[in-house]
């Protein structure tokens, strides 16, 4: 009995030390940082969620107060280039692979070249439903059951941001790729009819109107990405976000905005911007001093909350 009860308690050892009863690598820690102060980890289903330099960091008061994830909670790496969540599920792209929480935070499982990813350096993610796209920079990696397991295409390519609307998917890379029936067959658009630097850092749409964020500016197709113009002038744009009313660009400048379809633009902020998201009433800029937050006509004040671990903020989301 003593022996049947020795090999019954090894053999559970082994299923634990494998991670077993999900897919990736499984690791957590039931703590984490909250400024300098270790706090015990509840699961987190809403808040503003910074993708930076130093791990991922959770706020769920408005930005007062931060909860910040490391390797040591089960990220595979420091460096998060982007995050996105869907109530509990939470989806962070690191410089070593896709990590998914399912419990709001708790427990992490990450994604790697092993299980599908075009490359473990994951520069965006989007997620709609049980859709799942990482943009790598080896490809466009998709599934379509949560992140259990995954398909890549565009493979090589480096892609640096990825969106899509139904089954149609805009990547974002060297030019803008297309495709129109779920990555099985790619097109490349014709944004840059005149040549010069083809580098886009960020891609969004709405219907058929496609926003490209990209080293020339700013460019937006009414038709699909069938036909492209510069809604800019001149300047990078290192990220877009709209709403049927607006159009919100980060650039070195700041955050612009435009309410005529990028006719003309506001400039506002006045300091570097990674990326923007919009919800609600307010403004949410990724910036290298922390998140800045502004009601949405972008006017003053803006308000920098930078209590996380690391202010160099790569990009934000709100939910």
């Amino acid at each position: 009995m003593f022996r049947f009860l020795k090999i019954t308690l090894a053999l559970m050892s082994l299923l634990v030390a494998a991670g077993c009863g999900g897919g990736g690598s499984s690791s957590s820690s039931p703590k984490a940082t909250s400024g300098t102060t270790t706090v015990a980890l509840t699961p987190v289903k809403s808040g503003i969620y910074a993708a930076t330099s130093g791990g991922l960091a959770i706020s769920t008061n408005g930005g007062t107060s931060w909860t910040n994830y490391t390797t040591t909670n089960g990220l595979p790496s420091n460096q998060v280039n982007d995050v996105v969540a869907s109530g509990l599920d939470i989806y962070v792209a690191t410089s070593a692979g896709l990590s998914i929480s399912r419990d709001g935070g708790l427990t992490w499982s990450t994604y790697t070249t092993s299980y599908g990813l075009g490359s473990n350096t994951v520069n965006g993610v989007y997620v709609s439903g049980l859709t799942v796209l990482a943009a790598t920079a080896g490809g466009v990696s998709v599934s379509g059951d949560g992140g259990s397991t995954w398909t890549t295409y565009l493979q090589g390519i480096s892609i640096t941001s990825v969106y899509a609307v139904g089954s149609t998917i805009y990547a974002a890379g060297p030019g803008v790729f297309i495709s129109a029936n779920g990555g099985l067959n790619w097109t490349i658009a014709n944004v840059f009819p005149h040549g010069g630097n083809n580098s886009v850092y960020g891609v969004f749409a709405i219907g058929q109107t496609v926003l490209a964020a990209a080293e020339q500016g700013l460019f937006i197709s009414a038709d699909g990405g069938t036909t492209w113009a510069n809604h800019w002038g001149s300047g990078s744009a290192t990220g877009v976000y709209a709403t049927s009313t607006a159009i919100y660009a980060s650039s070195s400048a700041g955050i612009s905005i435009s309410t005529d379809s990028g006719t003309t633009w506001s400039q506002y902020l006045g300091t570097a911007a990674n990326g923007v998201y919009v919800v609600g009433t307010s403004i949410y800029a990724a910036t290298g001093s922390g998140v800045a937050i502004s009601a949405l006509s972008g006017a003053p004040p803006w308000t920098v909350k930078s209590g996380m671990a690391n202010t160099t903020v790569n990009n934000v989301f709100v939910q």
